[in-house]
């Protein structure tokens, strides 16, 4: 049967990168290799743990990958939030990052466009599940608010998977508050309204 997803081979960078860049030595001690993104998880004979980081280009004991990893983590968190803060949007991103987790469903306008003469355009509220997973796509800076474009994928995501298509929802901050909006287009740009 043929790969349809073409945008990932069989064959991974961080598989052809492990295999390049462990040594022989190692190599004939190798029971199992995972690969994963950015990193391939190594099992030797006697059962002790590696991790292959292919940005590092080195293999090391897995505990200590462990490590190194959460303190990287520690140090994106702090740049993200000094980058929010500059923008003035950090409390807005806490706040929809909770508002998120709380939620199963979040709430969008669907319109619709029926022509003929019988048939007039429609609006209906309907709910997009959050159970497949979301991201942040855009931020709008508004006078006395800010509106965040949620994109909530409507089926299962697998790793490196290349999805086009998702439903953007939209979520406005203000005084502290989170509540779901639509918009409208207008000559000045995107006006945005909660939903009630």
């Amino acid at each position: 049967m043929a790969n349809y997803n073409l945008e990932n081979p069989l064959v991974s960078d961080v598989m052809t990168d492990a295999l390049s860049d462990i040594d022989e030595d190692m190599l004939k001690d190798v029971r199992r290799i995972q690969f994963a993104k950015g990193y391939a998880s190594i099992k030797l004979k006697d059962d002790t743990e590696m991790i292959y980081d292919q940005t590092a280009k080195e293999v090391m004991p897995a505990h200590e990958w462990y490590q190194k990893a959460h303190k990287y983590y520690c140090r994106r968190k702090e740049v993200q939030d000094r980058a929010l803060e500059k923008a003035g949007a950090l409390e807005a991103y806490n706040a929809v990052e909770e508002w998120l987790t709380e939620h199963a469903v979040i709430r969008q306008v669907e319109r619709k466009d029926i022509s003929g003469p019988d048939f007039e355009d429609y609006e209906v509220v309907v709910e997009r599940e959050l159970k497949y997973g979301y991201r942040l796509n855009a931020m709008w800076f508004e006078k006395d608010c800010i509106v965040l474009e949620i994109c909530c994928y409507d089926r299962a995501i697998k790793m490196d998977c290349n999805i086009s298509d998702c439903d953007n929802a939209y979520l406005i901050y203000k005084d502290g508050e989170i509540k779901e909006a639509d918009y409208t287009s207008s000559e000045e740009g995107m006006v945005f309204t909660p939903i009630e």
